[in-house]
């Protein structure tokens, strides 16, 4: 092997505070409660508003095209919330605007067994990409207790989902500074 690189390096993966569902098992704790609402996409960038009513006619007819049909996008449903991610071990945002992963946190949320509260229980999401369709199936791991450092760390960050609708940064309300997170986040990870 040559010693270009050093051995067992890998390519570092994009910093970003939003989840992405990749292939295989994303496994995250819901930590607040939701924004629903609709998501358009004109000209490469997300308008999310409370309801369909909100978008404007200019904003509609710029709409993104969609590469499968020529046509123009429409508003699609999405749900956003803060979450754990266990895999970058982190605090993120989750978008959500597959239906069969709505409908799948939907049926644990009304199962007596785990209870109307998200944030008492893990997800994992499994992204199969199997040929030109992309599945999603979901499923719950048992009610735990979240430990008190990732809560801690969650509620120092002050992260504000309402900034959504208005195209803001949700996390630009944070009490605290980059470098005092990255501290914090190692400090629990030891």
């Amino acid at each position: 092997m040559s010693n270009f690189l050093p051995e067992n390096y890998k390519i570092p993966a994009k910093d970003s505070q939003y989840m992405k569902l990749v292939e295989g098992e994303n496994r995250f704790r819901v930590l607040g409660s939701a924004i629903t609402g609709l998501e358009l996409w004109v000209e490469g960038k997300p308008i999310r508003r409370r309801n369909n009513k909100s978008f404007t006619s200019d904003e509609l007819s710029r709409a993104d095209i969609n590469t499968f049909t020529g046509k123009r996008k429409t508003p699609d449903y999405f749900w956003a919330f803060s979450v754990w991610n266990y895999k970058s071990e982190r605090v993120e945002i989750l978008e959500i605007r597959q239906v069969t992963i709505m409908r799948g946190v939907e049926d644990y949320l009304q199962d007596e067994d785990y209870g109307k509260d998200p944030k008492k229980y893990d997800f994992v999401v499994t992204r199969d990409e199997s040929g030109e369709r992309v599945e999603y199936r979901v499923k719950a791991k048992p009610p735990t207790e979240l430990d008190e450092g990732i809560v801690k760390l969650y509620q120092d960050m002050n992260i504000n989902l309402e900034a959504l609708y208005d195209g803001e940064d949700p996390f630009a309300s944070q009490k605290i500074t980059d470098k005092d997170l990255d501290e914090m986040e190692k400090s629990f990870k030891k």
